[in-house]
C-alpha cells in the first residue's frame, strides 16, 4: 500500500507546475509526451478543410460582383448606344475580364423586348458564370452565378 501511495504522489509531482526563472512550466509525464501532436493530427485536416471553404465562399461572392457588374454596364451601355449582340457581348467579356473572371465558361442571352406601359423597347441581359470549386468533397464541382439587367433604350 505504502509503494502504491508513493507512486500517485510522484504521479501527482510530476504533473504539478513549478517556477523556473523564464515562468511557469508543467512537467509532463511519460504518457502525455506526444499528446500535442496526436491533437493536431487529428484537427489540422478539418481546419484546412474550413479554410478552403472559406476560401471559395469568397472566389463565388466575387464571381458573383463581376457577373453582376457586367450585366448591367452592358445594359447600360447598349440602351444608350445602339450596338449589336456581338459588340455587347465582347463589352461583357471585357467587364469580366476587368473583374478578373475568365469568359470562357460564361453564357449570355441578349435580347430586345416591349415592356412597361406605354410599351418601350428594353434590352433585356442574362449573364450567367459557371465557378469551379476547391473544395472537391461535396456533392458537385461548380456554382452558376447568374444575373439578369433590363435597361429602357434611349436610342429609340
Amino acid at each position: 500500500m505504502h509503494g502504491l501511495a508513493r507512486t500517485r504522489k510522484d504521479q501527482m509531482q510530476a504533473t504539478q507546475p513549478h517556477q523556473q526563472p523564464g515562468g511557469w512550466h508543467i512537467r509532463l509525464s511519460r504518457n502525455e509526451k506526444g499528446q500535442g501532436i496526436i491533437e493536431m493530427v487529428l484537427i489540422l485536416p478539418v481546419i484546412l478543410l474550413i479554410m478552403a471553404g472559406v476560401f471559395d465562399f469568397g472566389r463565388v461572392i466575387h464571381a458573383y460582383v463581376v457577373v453582376v457588374n457586367a450585366a448591367r454596364e452592358a445594359a447600360f451601355a447598349g440602351a444608350t448606344a445602339q450596338m449589336s449582340d456581338s459588340e455587347l457581348q465582347t463589352f461583357m467579356d471585357d467587364e469580366l475580364a476587368r473583374g478578373g473572371v475568365s469568359s470562357g465558361t460564361a453564357t449570355s442571352v441578349i435580347a430586345y423586348a416591349l415592356k412597361g406601359i406605354p410599351p418601350k423597347q428594353t434590352l433585356v441581359i442574362d449573364l450567367s458564370y459557371e465557378v469551379p470549386l476547391v473544395v472537391l468533397i461535396l456533392p458537385f464541382s461548380d456554382i452558376t452565378v447568374t444575373s439578369h439587367a433590363e435597361m429602357i433604350t434611349f436610342w429609340n
